[in-house]
């Protein structure tokens, strides 16, 4: 990826991320498997990060559409859903018309204007979304709820000179995961791979094999097990791991 759609990607993240803190205060414990439901998430104008990790849909728990996630009742026409997929470095992009998700090319988010349109994307546990709105308020996320922890998130590998960035959310709604004790990496972890946070904290493997925080300008912060909030995700930069990201 190059300088400037890094700096996008990153931007974007940290703008998005820091109106979400509060998205999933109001929830309802449920006990069975599957519970079909509406979830109310709290947006504010401009992107926000949505999480999905515990969406999902059909009788077997399958990935919930794109187009079947977020309820477009309460949106503005032209407020639009953006998918980033590191194996291939596009986005793919989804707007609201005639009350519906359509596919579009055509979203102009943060100057990035080459969108791939797509009516097939699913999402699963592990996965995050981003929606564009252009009035602050509620977005309702629909699907099933299930406590499970899913099968994780694969990262793409990336290199020093090309880093490749994956997008991730933990799937819990009652508390923040902390990447020390609350993540499990299987495969390969890279020294130099980051994980970015929305507050911009860059978080790094440190020489005793724990993740540390890291401002910019690579001052060593004096968080020893940073967490990403509830209800909230996190870019994993790859320079070269691949791992697969799973949930404790």
């Amino acid at each position: 990826m190059k300088g400037d759609l890094k700096m996008k990607v990153k931007s974007i993240f940290a703008v998005s991320l820091l109106a979400a803190g509060a998205a999933f205060a109001d929830t309802t414990e449920v006990e069975t498997s599957y519970v079909v439901g509406v979830f109310p998430v709290a947006v504010s104008a401009g992107e926000n990060i949505i999480n999905v990790p515990w969406v999902e849909s059909g009788t077997t728990g399958a990935g919930v559409a794109v187009t079947n996630l977020v309820k477009t009742s309460n949106l503005t026409a032209g407020d639009s859903l953006i998918w980033y997929n590191p194996s291939d470095a596009k986005f793919y992009g989804w707007h609201v018309s005639g009350g519906y998700w359509v596919p579009t090319t055509t979203i102009t988010s943060y100057g990035e204007k080459s969108f791939i349109s797509s009516d097939s994307k699913t999402l699963s546990k592990g996965d995050a979304i981003i929606l564009k709105v252009a009035n602050a308020g509620t977005a309702y996320i629909v699907g099933q709820y299930d406590a499970g922890k899913g099968s994780g998130v694969a990262v793409t590998a990336g290199t020093s000179t090309n880093p490749t960035y994956t997008l991730f959310a933990p799937p819990g709604v009652d508390t923040g995961c902390a990447i020390n004790g609350g993540l499990e990496f299987t495969g390969t972890v890279d020294d130099k791979d980051m994980i970015w946070l929305a507050d911009g904290t860059e978080v790094r493997k440190g020489k005793n094999g724990t993740w540390l925080g890291i401002k910019d300008g690579n001052v060593l912060t004096p968080i020893t097990n940073p967490t990403i909030p509830c209800g909230q995700g996190a870019w994993y930069v790859s320079k070269g791991g691949s791992p697969t990201i799973t949930f404790k």
